[in-house]
């Protein structure tokens, strides 16, 4: 199904970190590094369907001179069925990001299912189970496109081992099911990971050279890591985030220069600007790293909650827990700059909706008060367009509180409901009948909206009656 582009756009303004070592640098972590603005346009549906980088912006807050822009196209189920790179002519080496490719395609099958290709063509190799939960991954969708990763799971669909040529991670599980240790051997920097909650996140992770981290946590996320090594004091090295929770930078507490920076770009579905070297391991933290998203796997595949993520695809590799949770069984949401999955059963507005559904009572009730409340003070209005939405908010709320199932609270709210119409019907009969039997002195000429105020406060005082009557005598009757 084709959808038009609409005028609907995003920006994110990556301009330089601003260190307190002095200077400021975006990417790459070296001296002279390009400040970047990436632009986002959407579709009739909300998806995301390109993204331009460049490195200057114009007097409209468009990117000029040199960009690349990445172009997604999607099925009627959200799959992704092709994605383009294209640099503007004339372009430097740089301009776009080495682990995108500059044009892929992708079929799928009547359940979701990402589709082997040919024999002898780089996703020839793709692999599924009957669960429909990926088992082999083609090296052309890893992080570093070394080799295949093979994927095993355990029966409730948690990975139990990824392996790719040396490199391998393993996870137990503790008598409740939940993730209890993870090992990871073969590669550069092998580690052993603890958890001792329901989450994915570790609690400390015993590094290659025997020193221990943990993760330091606020909150606004992840904001610092600390490492401890024998006897020897902590030492932290922080964590900057970017607005979308992406760590994009990081620096030691005790650095002393600016090329300490370490900076770290990613596309808008999690890839890595460039791409890890062949057979190396990505580095744990970087796209929604505040949220402890994990990539150091064997091919560089996020552990997202229940699911692996794979960010070149933008997928996950296994169904989702869910039903209805994000736009089909297998996809991460379509606008992955405004919307998150990071547990891998739904996306964060899903989940807030279903939490709405689930509490429908307990947000019915406080509606109800929040309307019964702003009809109360409306109706102090003499106004007769007051009136009525003194009367329709009263309604409203009468039927807040018959869903909330408050039935009497409900009877009551239309009585007092219907008992403010009759009166502000008969206040505003009158009003007008005195203006029409009596001409007002000239320092009484008023309109509603004039007196609307002091008819407000005369009627919340006890001798309201008497003030009205002083400097409104016509309005009062």
């Amino acid at each position: 199904m084709a959808h038009s582009l609409s005028t609907q756009l995003a920006q994110v303004d990556r301009r330089p970190i601003k260190s307190p070592l002095g200077g400021a640098r975006q990417g790459g972590g070296a001296a002279g590094a390009t400040d970047r603005t990436t632009r986002y346009g959407y579709d009739d549906l909300g998806r995301l369907v390109t993204g331009t980088d460049g490195t200057a912006i114009d007097g409209n807050g468009m990117p000029t001179g040199a960009t690349c822009t990445r172009t997604y196209a999607f099925d009627a189920n959200s799959n992704r069925t092709a994605l383009t790179q294209a640099p503007t002519a004339g372009a430097p080496a740089g301009t776009c990001p080495t682990s995108v490719p500059a044009t892929d395609s992708y079929g799928y099958d009547t359940a979701d299912r990402l589709q082997p290709t040919a024999a002898g063509t780089p996703r020839a190799s793709l692999r599924y189970d009957a669960l429909g939960r990926t088992r082999t991954l083609p090296a052309a969708d890893t992080a570093d496109g070394s080799a295949d990763v093979t994927i095993d799971y355990y029966v409730d669909d948690l990975v139990k081992n990824l392996t790719q040529g040396t490199k391998t991670s393993t996870f137990a599980l503790d008598a409740a099911a939940r993730r209890a240790v993870r090992t990871d051997t073969g590669a550069a920097n092998p580690a052993v990971s603890y958890y001792s909650g329901d989450d994915d996140s570790p609690d400390v992770v015993k590094e290659t050279d025997n020193s221990y981290t943990r993760n330091i946590a606020s909150f606004s996320g992840m904001d610092a890591i600390v490492t401890r090594a024998g006897t020897a004091g902590a030492a932290v090295t922080l964590q900057l985030a970017n607005l979308h929770g992406d760590i994009s930078a990081t620096v030691a507490v005790t650095a002393s220069s600016a090329a300490d920076l370490k900076v770290t770009e990613t596309t808008e579905y999690g890839e890595t600007r460039t791409q890890p070297a062949a057979g190396s391991t990505s580095a744990r933290y970087g796209w929604l790293g505040t949220h402890q998203r994990d990539s150091s796997t064997p091919g560089g595949l996020i552990l997202m909650g229940v699911r692996l993520y794979s960010a070149g695809l933008g997928r996950f590799l296994s169904v989702d827990p869910i039903l209805g949770g994000n736009a089909d069984d297998y996809v991460y949401p379509s606008d992955p700059v405004n919307e998150l999955d990071l547990d891998g059963k739904k996306s964060w507005w899903a989940k807030q909706w279903s939490k709405a559904k689930r509490n429908y009572k307990k947000v019915a009730l406080v509606g109800a008060r929040v309307l019964s409340t702003a009809s109360t003070l409306v109706s102090l209005c003499p106004l007769p367009q007051c009136t009525m939405a003194s009367a329709a908010m009263g309604v409203a709320a009468a039927g807040a509180y018959l869903v909330a199932g408050q039935k009497e609270t409900a009877l009551k709210q239309l009585g007092a409901t219907a008992a403010s119409l009759i009166v502000g019907r008969l206040r505003i009969f009158k009003i007008r009948t005195v203006g029409k039997r009596a001409a007002a002195p000239k320092r009484t000429q008023f309109t509603y909206q004039e007196v609307a105020g002091v008819r407000s406060l005369a009627l919340s005082a006890t001798s309201g009656k008497a003030f009205c009557g002083t400097y409104y005598p016509v309005y009062c009757g």
